[in-house]
């Protein structure tokens, strides 16, 4: 029976009966890893990897994909973490439509970003299997759940100790964030159950009602007055206790965009349970900048200092002299460029901020070429020189990719896009603000699209015009030199191997062979010595170069720079190769009527020329003498 088919039975057996499942599926073997930042003597400062067994995070893939089906639909759409076709991208582009269009409306709208304090590690395992049963997730299913979260031991590595885990989600499992998602939901719904009272009014097509964003356990709130914001942050608090969970009021923020409607002008403060909010005016969300003014500056300037410090991790590895170009221009691509482009699908890029994103791309270009000096290498020839993408391209590409995932979800971050901020005075809109939309319009013209859903944003692996050559399809001329033996083959490596695997007479058939493959190595190209005198021939540059320094070592050069002096080769079709050596071919005479030298280059006559008559054949003038300098 094969692997694969024990896995099944496997599987098969532990979901009919989920009291089945292995003990060993609920171990995990943890990991600590230090966080780069605080006392390395202070445990909190450490990030715990679980590490589970291989066959049973399989099974739990099984049963978060059952789970999944059922509460997928119900999760509020606004849940953008670990789901299928939802990013980052989403809530980022979400939140700055809404700061951009309450500038545009002159409107006012608060945003809150709150932290949870270890959330994944504090839900009551009872309560999440109440919510499970609620939303009527497959009976086998919260059965194996539970079979896989009791007993649920860690070991400690190189270390015999061992802790039992109670609360909480199994962390570096499959079902886990999934698991969270289905119980958070239900405390954001308990805490919006009012929406009508809650979050900022988005009209469109539809009119929605906007109150808060999440991903994972980032939540992002959004009200229209800092009163609204604080009694959402109390009633949030309350109904995070019931479920074992509290805020981190330290590191929770808040911000204030647009026209602030408070007539005595006075500071608006946010305080929650005696413990005063901080109000900030930028903050990082989900890895990108966010001001309260709609400034991408910011954004700009985080991008190019991650970017530079990424780049001076990677300075040794690009100079290396031990890997290949086409390995560093992976490493670039993968490291580097997801540094500088993260989030920029997400705004309208300006030139300046669009040059300053390149200069960085072109100075590991250099680091990676050699470079030390911008002066030594022009940047249309750096773009020629390396196989990467602009960056302009690849963000333009990731935003046509996102705006495609939009229109074929038509979720929540496809209509607040198209839906504008309700404000109680009609202002009207400035002229030179760039709307993410049009942003769109001038890629689809860029790119020559019409219709957003046909078009496929992946290269193919494969050029649809290449037709693959077989082996077996190739001319064999070169018959064996045995006479007993008819075979033939279409090269002489071929032959030589046959003649010394199956006739076992190396020396005499392989010289033989060579005879018999004469005409075949005069098809190979050659490298011919520059100098007109000298007629040997080599088969690589390597060779020549060799051949310039033992015999010709004045003239060392005209080798080693190739825009000087070009290899010559032979060509491959046996007439001319004839012609060459019969005389038959054109040559080319000296201009001098005294001198009846002939040579087959013209660049052999106007070394002739220089040498013989010190005369130049391509101005047609006689060459200066070298004056000779005084020594004083």
């Amino acid at each position: 029976m094969a692997l694969w088919e024990r896995m099944l039975e496997l599987y098969n057996e532990c979901w009919r009966d989920p009291l089945k499942i292995p003990k060993e599926w609920a171990e995990a073997e943890v990991i600590s890893l230090y966080k780069n930042k605080g006392s390395k003597k202070d445990p909190g400062n450490y990030r715990g990897i679980f590490l589970l067994d291989t066959i049973g995070k399989v099974y739990a893939s099984i049963v978060n994909e059952k789970i999944m089906k059922v509460a997928d639909v119900k999760i509020y759409d606004g849940q953008f973490g670990f789901r299928k076709e939802r990013s980052t991208a989403e809530a980022i582009l979400i939140v700055r439509h809404v700061i951009q269009e309450t500038i545009d409306q002159k409107a006012h709208t608060v945003l809150a970003f709150v932290d949870l304090a270890k959330a994944f590690d504090s839900i009551p395992r009872e309560k999440l299997y109440e919510v499970m049963s609620e939303m009527e997730c497959p009976a086998n299913a919260i059965q194996s759940v539970k079979q896989m979260m009791t007993e649920n031991v860690g070991y400690l590595k190189q270390s015999k100790e061992c802790f039992l885990m109670e609360r909480g989600v199994r962390q570096g499992s499959k079902e886990g964030p999934g698991l969270f998602n289905i119980i958070f939901d239900k405390i954001l719904k308990e805490t919006f159950a009012d929406s009508n009272e809650h979050g900022i009014v988005m009209k469109g097509k539809e009119v929605i009602r906007l109150h808060h964003l999440e991903y994972a356990d980032d939540l992002c709130i959004i009200e229209s007055t800092v009163k609204q914001m604080e009694t959402s942050l109390l009633k949030l608090q309350e109904n995070l206790r019931k479920y074992g969970m509290k805020m981190n009021l330290g590191k929770t923020k808040w911000m204030s965009v647009g026209k602030n409607n408070r007539a005595d002008g006075e500071e608006e403060k946010i305080m929650i349970e005696g413990t005063e909010i901080e109000r900030v005016k930028e903050f990082s969300y989900l890895g990108s900048v966010i001001t309260e003014d709609g400034n991408n500056r910011p954004v700009i300037m985080n991008a190019l200092q991650k970017g530079r410090q990424t780049l001076a991790r990677l300075k040794p590895v690009l100079q290396s002299r031990n890997i290949k170009m086409r390995t560093k221009e992976k490493i670039i691509d993968c490291m580097l460029m997801p540094v500088l482009h993260y989030g920029l699908e997400t705004l309208v890029i300006r030139k300046t901020d669009h040059d300053k994103l390149m200069a960085l791309l072109n100075s590991a270009r250099r680091i990676t070429l050699g470079y030390n000096d911008r002066k030594e290498c022009k940047v249309e020839e750096l773009k020629n020189k390396m196989r990467i993408e602009n960056v302009s391209a690849r963000v333009q590409i990731k935003r046509m990719r996102l705006w495609k995932r939009m229109q074929r979800r038509n979720g929540l971050a496809k209509k607040i896009v198209e839906s504008k901020v309700e404000a109680k005075k009609k202002e009207r809109k400035p002229a030179h603000t760039k709307s993410w939309l049009r942003q769109i319009e001038r890629d689809m013209k860029d790119l020559n699209i019409s219709n957003i859903e046909a078009w496929n944003s992946r290269k193919p692996a494969y050029d649809p015009n290449y037709k693959p050559r077989l082996l077996g399809e190739r001319e064999r001329n070169l018959k064996c030199p045995n006479d007993h033996c008819e075979r033939k083959f279409a090269a002489v490596n071929e032959m030589n191997r046959h003649v010394r695997n199956d006739h076992n007479d190396r020396k005499k058939e392989t010289s033989e062979t060579k005879g018999e493959a004469k005409n075949q190595m005069e098809l190979i190209e050659k490298f011919r010595c520059p100098m007109s005198d000298c007629n040997k021939e080599y088969k690589t540059k390597g060779w020549l170069l060799r051949h310039m320094k033992e015999c010709h070592p004045s003239y060392e050069d005209m080798a080693v720079k190739g825009d000087k002096v070009k290899n010559t080769k032979i060509d491959r079709n046996a007439t001319s190769i004839n012609a060459q050596k019969e005389g038959t071919a054109e040559m080319h005479e000296c201009p001098f009527p005294n001198c009846n030298k002939k040579l087959l280059t013209r660049k052999g006559i106007i070394k002739h020329c220089y040498k013989i008559h010190r005369w130049s054949a391509i101005t047609n003038k006689p060459v200066r003498p070298r004056t000779a300098h005084a020594i004083s």
